[in-house]
């Protein structure tokens, strides 16, 4: 049984003994981690199998077997609300380090996968997604050309070592030709709505005050009697700071403090 742990070890390292001095577990049992097997990819061409069984395993059990019971029978697709927070956080982790030019190793790292799963999860986003890559690709060549990449608002950041020869240097001009258009038009984008708010605020007597921006969040210190009239004016302007194609949303939260807000 290719599934079992216990068996895969007795097999490489009982019968076979493929490795001096294996590691064991607390309970005596041999250790075949996904480490371990990669170490041992050149003693025998059945680690390789079982790795690649195990791969296509995982495939099968967390996506083919998995998603098609999360489908609604009604709309055929999963809401938004039945999302955990936790997966949303894995979705915005693989979408925003793939586009912004992230390693194998440094997805796997973030995602806590292998690195076999991070490549083909990365293959399979730009299969799904070719725009995306259209867009990467166009991004970069327009700062090529130009010299420079700019956000919604005209704003613009010069990227001269586009061009170099040095493929660090020029791979790190890359990611910004990529990166500075999203995250450039994300950052007027909020400007507009803390300006819009901070006159809101003005014109309706608002006692409360916004204190922070970090990245697309907004904290506010807030007068308890103030909470419903200050969380409409701030959902408004923020959803409202833009026109885009897709909807801007926003959402909030309440606490004594940063942390229980979140």
């Amino acid at each position: 049984n290719i599934s079992s742990p216990k068996q895969v070890g007795d097999i490489l390292f009982g019968k076979m003994q493929i490795m001096e001095k294996p590691k064991k577990t607390k309970t005596g049992q041999y250790v075949t981690s996904e480490e371990v097997l990669q170490s041992l990819k050149q003693k025998a061409p059945i680690v390789s199998d079982i790795l690649a069984y195990r791969g296509l395993k995982k495939l099968l059990s967390t996506y083919i077997d998995a998603l098609p019971k999360l489908i609604n029978p009604k709309t055929g697709h999963e809401r938004p609300e039945d999302v955990s927070a936790e997966q949303r956080k894995k979705a915005k982790q693989a979408n925003f380090g793939i586009i912004y030019g992230i390693t194998t190793y440094g997805l796997a790292q973030r995602m806590e996968i292998s690195n076999r799963e991070a490549r083909t999860l990365i293959a399979d986003y730009f299969r799904t997604f070719p725009k995306v890559h259209a867009y990467m690709e166009a991004a970069k060549e327009e700062v090529r050309q130009k010299g420079y990449a700019e956000t919604l608002f005209h704003r613009r950041r010069y990227l001269p070592d586009i061009n170099s020869k040095n493929g660090t240097v020029r791979g790190f001009a890359e990611r910004n030709a990529i990166n500075a258009p999203i995250q450039g038009s994300e950052a007027d984008i909020i400007k507009v709505a803390m300006i819009r708010i901070y006159h809101r605020f003005k014109e309706e007597g608002i006692r409360s005050k916004m204190i922070l921006q970090v990245h697309d969040e907004l904290n506010f210190s807030v007068y308890p009697d103030e909470r419903e009239r200050v969380e409409r004016i701030v959902m408004e302007e923020m959803q409202g700071a833009y026109q885009l194609n897709v909807p801007l949303l926003a959402d909030c939260g309440w606490g004594n403090n940063w942390l229980e807000a979140h």
